[in-house]
């Protein structure tokens, strides 16, 4: 959101959705659904898109960013096609939350 529509719209979003600046973006902090449906919403409201264009938005840009910061690398090491990565899945979440972040979050399940 912010490299497309900047900061202000961003705050924006933020106030919508009940988020205080700096405290939505936490990486290695678990934010349930709900949280993450309000994001969701509060964006499609304020730029008139719909629920699946934000997602489309936000799996577009989490796609670049992962490999602007190198983990394309990671990516790619867990299977040769999709249906392998997709089947991996679950094991790539634990293996950022456990051992990147050394952290004992809920990852997502796509069993």
């Amino acid at each position: 959101m912010l490299r497309k529509y900047g900061d202000a719209l961003w705050m924006e979003v933020l106030k919508r959705a009940g988020f205080e600046n700096g405290k939505e973006n936490i990486v290695n902090h678990y934010y349930s659904d709900s949280d993450t449906y309000l994001l969701v919403d509060s964006v499609a409201a304020l730029t008139k898109m719909t629920r699946e264009q934000v997602w489309e938005l936000y799996g577009s840009f989490l796609i670049e960013y992962t490999m602007e910061i190198g983990w394309d690398e990671l990516i790619r090491s867990m299977s040769p096609n999709l249906k392998g990565f997709l089947d991996n899945l679950d094991s790539l979440h634990y293996f950022i939350d456990h051992v990147v972040y050394k952290a004992n979050l809920r990852g997502p399940s796509f069993r």
